[in-house]
């Protein structure tokens, strides 16, 4: 579902939806443009902050939930 073996434009729109909480998505698309198309910082900087904000909202999520045992 990372895009790896598809890109993103021709998968079903439910996989497209899929991928907007999925991170290996946006390192894909990030892998591609730096390899292939030789994109800067600016050029991957939506990437990049969608990647920031998938990180905040998982370690907000997780210190929720976690718990003292002892």
């Amino acid at each position: 579902m990372s895009g790896i073996f598809t890109p993103y434009e021709s998968m079903p729109e439910w996989a497209q939806k899929f991928n907007l909480v999925n991170p290996v998505a946006y390192l894909m698309r990030i892998n591609r443009m730096v390899m292939l198309k030789g994109s800067t910082i600016q050029d991957i900087g939506t990437e990049l902050y969608s990647l920031l904000a998938i990180a905040f909202c998982f370690s907000f999520f997780a210190i929720r939930r976690y718990r003292k045992t002892a």
